[in-house]
Parts: C-alpha cells; structure tokens; sequence
C-alpha cells in the first residue's frame, strides 16, 4: 500500500510513500550492508518509482504451487496429525487443489482430518464438503466460473455419442493423464477445441462432464457476460478469465456462443461502432489463446500445470466463427454435435429415466421411434411434461405410465427441422474435404 500507483492512493500514503523511496536511496548511498525486502500480492499496483534501478531491483515471483509440490506440502502437514492420510488419498487432494496456496492447503487439510476423525465422513464424501467451504483465494471471486471439477460428473452422465465421448476421451483426458505417450509421437497437446450443431445437443453440458471428469476447473464465458458499455472492460474481463485459468490449471475456458461473442470479419463488417468491441475481444482472445502453450515462457509466476489451459467453444453458427480462431494452435479440433437419432435417443431416454419413476408400460423403444427429430432438450422436456400430466391427473402419484407419455407426445414436438439437422450433415462433410 505504500508503494501503490500515485493515481489511487490518497495524500497521505503519497506523503509516505515519497518519504519510503527517499529513505531507500539513502540506503544505497549507506557504506552499511542494508537490505530492504518487500512483499506484495499485487505488483502491477506499485509505484513505478520503487521498481526503477537502484532500488528494489530484484523482483521474486512465488508461483502457486504445482501439482508435485502441493502434495509435499500435504505430506508435511501429514506427519503433524494422529490420523495419517494414504499416500494415494495425499495425491487426490493434490490433484484437485489446484490454485491453493500452502496457508488454504493446510486450512483444508486439517479440516478434511476433523471431517474424516471426528464426523466418521468417507474420504472422497469429506473432501467435496471441505473443497465447497474452503475455495481458493484465486478462485472465490473468479469471473464465470462454474465450479471446480469433483469427478461426480463423467462423459458417461448423459446417454448415446459413445463415439464421440471415446474422441473427446482420447484428446483431452488422455492427453492429460498420459502426456508422455503423446509427446513421443511428437504430438502437441490440443488446445482447444469447437463444438457445434444444433441447438439443445449437449454442447455445454459435454464441456461441463468433461471438465468434471479430468478434475478441471471450469470457467465458463458468453456474451452477455463479456460486453460492457465502458471501453476496454470486454477485454480486461477475457484476460482475467484466462489469467485465473492458467492460475487454477489444469483448467477448461468453456466459450458458449462464440459467433455471438467475437462474429466473423468475412460476414460482419468490423469497423465501427459495436463491431469495433468485436475486434478488439477477438484480437485479446486470440493473444490469450497463443498464449496458453507459451505460458511457462511468458510469466515465471505459472506452474508447470498453467500449460494445461484448455478452450472448449460452442457455437450453433459455425459458419459465423472467424477463420482466425479456427487456425492450427487455436480451435484446432471441429467436432460435430449432431441431433440424436434413434439410438442415441433411446440412452437418453433410459438415462432420464433413472431420475424419473417410470410404470413397467412405458417402452422406451417406442418412444425413441416416435421422437424423430427430437433434441436431447426436447426429450428431456417430453420427459418433465410426462411427469407433469402425472401429477394434474392426481398429486398423489408415484409413477408415469405410458398414457401419460402418449399425452405429452401431443402437447411437446420437435425443436429441430428436417433442413437444419442436414445443414449441420453437411458442413461436417465440406470441413472433412
């Protein structure tokens, strides 16, 4: 505080702060060995004057520690309590305090114990209740941020695209786990990743299980959330999401409706008004995603983990993407969300039916077929009005019979169209030539 910015201080900080820089230049002059150690949490809100030569010349960075390092620093607290934690349960904890620094890890730690001890918990039951009391300091005002991947939700969450799941297993969670087998190949760890189709199609929520499944921080960006009516804020918000990402690493920047966040230079006309807002997120997103691979190299504050930033964007409108965005290094990967057909539809339906109380009568076979052009969405709104129809025809009832699925065909129908389901085919197609 004393040596903030003269633009935010008061007088009298600026009264000492100008007296702190004079009585360090007098120690400089001193023949007396003197040396003057400073501390902040925030170094781009110091006086310039205090960082020029001559005076705190040498700037040291403490990282957040890394995977490796906060497990030592459990271990040590490890060897502190009576009751002693496996080594593999040491490694989950690891694993999933990214961000933490070693005050937060013993605060958890040490309330994990008392949860374990004391409260008879289970250990992976006691962890999730101690991590959503107990957040990173990085973390407890994070912008957009979803949640802090706890493995309660998996790929396997929602029913059908079991082809698309072992895709999205084999180039993100495996790259993570197995970086190794990767790098012999000379492959490049993928960094970032589209997902389009049609509306209702699970895009968001396969970002969402995915980052769950790899223990990942989710951080979760639209448009909305972006724009400001004040120059520069859109951009400073982009560079902070990322700068929390790389701080919380390995991490997942979920962009949902990028076309709507950044448009397209070829088709929108960037020159003026809003679309020079456009530009200037687009130009900030894509130094911020050139970035993420270079992270180690840029700033000596990141961890080796700041390198394990992923971008998941999804669009209904891929053709409204920049070109730019879809460069090798950005966007890489284009994967192709396409409305359910029947199997998929009929994993979906079994799997919604494991939260509702279905009657012996209801065949989900013949609900499947019924339900042609039917989005995940869709289903899962024939679902609730099934429900719904129950409970108008008596509020005491405990299942859903098939009569009430028939009724709620009639009253629920189809988001998606015939065309639209092929223009999304056939993008897909014309991407693969």
């Amino acid at each position: 505080k004393v040596g903030s910015k003269k633009g935010e201080e008061v007088v009298n900080v600026a009264r000492i702060a100008s007296q702190f820089i004079s009585l360090v230049d007098q120690c400089k002059e001193s023949s007396k060995n003197v040396i003057i150690i400073c501390t902040t949490s925030s170094i781009d809100s110091m006086d310039t004057r205090l960082r020029r030569p001559g005076r705190l010349d040498k700037e040291i960075t403490l990282a957040f520690p890394s995977k490796e390092q906060r497990i030592d620093i459990l271990r040590c607290f490890n060897t502190t309590t009576r009751l002693s934690l496996p080594e593999n349960q040491l490694d989950m904890i690891g694993q999933r305090t990214a961000g933490y620094v070693g005050a937060e890890l013993q605060l958890l730690y040490y309330n994990l114990v008392r949860e374990i001890d004391k409260k008879r918990h289970p250990f992976d039951e006691a962890l999730n209740a101690v991590q959503t009391k107990h957040r990173p300091s990085s973390l407890r005002n994070a912008t957009g941020l979803v949640g802090l991947g706890d493995g309660s939700l998996t790929l396997d969450s929602f029913g059908g695209m079991d082809d698309l799941k072992a895709l999205l297993r084999l180039c993100i969670v495996e790259q993570l786990a197995n970086p190794g087998r990767f790098q012999r190949l000379g492959i490049h760890p993928l960094r970032g990743i589209l997902l389009y189709g049609p509306p209702g199609c699970a895009k968001t929520t396969l970002a969402k299980c995915l980052a769950a499944e790899t223990g990942m921080t989710f951080l979760s960006l639209s448009a909305a959330e972006v724009y400001s009516p004040y120059v520069g804020d859109s951009e400073k918000l982009i560079t902070r999401v990322f700068n929390e990402a790389r701080t919380n690493a390995p991490a997942v920047v979920f962009l949902d409706e990028i076309d709507s966040l950044v448009g397209n230079r070829g088709t929108t006309g960037m020159k003026g008004g809003s679309g020079a807002v456009n530009m200037g997120v687009l130009s900030t997103l894509l130094m911020e995603m050139d970035g993420i691979g270079q992270a180690e190299q840029l700033a000596s504050s990141l961890s080796e983990d700041a390198k394990r930033v992923i971008v998941i964007a999804a669009t209904n409108r891929p053709d409204m993407v920049d070109d730019a965005l879809l460069r090798p290094g950005r966007l890489t990967k284009l994967i192709h969300i396409p409305a359910p057909d029947g199997t998929t539809r009929l994993a979906i339906l079994r799997k919604l039916a494991d939260r509702i109380p279905f009657a012996a009568d209801v065949n989900m076979e013949t609900i499947a077929q019924q339900t042609d052009r039917f989005s995940g969405a869709d289903l899962q709104n024939l679902c609730t009005q099934a429900a719904l129809n129950a409970a108008t025809e008596d509020l005491n009832a405990t299942i859903v019979t098939m009569a009430h699925v028939t009724s709620a065909l009639k009253e629920v129908r189809p988001s998606l169209t015939k065309e639209q389901i092929e223009w999304y085919h056939d993008y897909a197609a014309n991407r693969q030539r």
